[in-house]
């Protein structure tokens, strides 16, 4: 299992950023890219809050891995 920080972006006092996570199912690694809309906040606990519910989509990143 892994996550991977895959970009951080700024657009419009929001924070775009999306990981690649890595875990296996049934001991087959699979991967998944999970998307956060973030802005900031000064009383949220850790200075962030979510802005959009969280998406989180199936990818081929480990195909695109063993490829390179």
């Amino acid at each position: 299992q892994s996550v991977i920080l895959e970009s951080v972006t700024e657009k419009e006092k929001h924070l775009q950023v999306s990981y690649v996570l890595v875990v296996k199912e049934e001991e087959v690694p699979k991967s998944f890219r999970l998307e956060l809309t973030l802005k900031k906040d000064k009383k949220a606990k850790y200075g962030y809050l979510l802005t959009e519910e969280p998406k989180v989509t199936e990818t081929n990143y480990l195909e695109q891995i063993e490829q390179n």
